[in-house]
C-alpha cells in the first residue's frame, strides 16, 4: 500500500476510458484514507463528464478530489498545477 502517488503528466496523452480504468488500478493501492494521488497539468478526464458525473465516479472508485494545488517548478522554470485526490474508503 502506498501514500502517494504522482501521476504526472501521463493522463494527458491517455483516452478518458484508460485513464478511469488507470485511476482505479492505482486507488486500490493505495492506503485508505491516508493515501494521495496527485496529478498534474489538468483533469479534463473529470471535467468533461461534469462536477456532479466526475464526483461520483469517483466516489465509486474510493477516491475524492481534495483540491488544486500550485508548486514552483525550479527545474522547468514555471509553475505547476497538482489536483488532489485521497482514498477515501477501504
Amino acid at each position: 500500500m502506498y501514500d502517494l502517488i504522482y501521476a504526472s503528466a501521463v493522463f494527458l496523452h491517455m483516452p478518458d476510458k484508460l485513464v478511469w480504468a488507470g485511476l482505479e488500478r492505482l486507488a486500490s493501492k493505495l492506503k485508505p484514507y491516508d493515501g494521495r494521488i496527485f496529478v498534474s497539468h489538468n483533469i479534463k478526464f473529470c471535467s468533461r463528464l461534469g462536477g456532479e458525473e466526475c464526483t461520483k465516479r469517483l466516489m465509486s472508485l474510493g477516491l475524492e478530489y481534495l483540491g488544486k494545488h500550485t508548486h514552483d517548478s525550479l527545474l522547468f522554470n514555471h509553475y505547476e498545477i497538482w489536483f488532489e485526490f485521497r482514498r477515501s474508503k477501504v
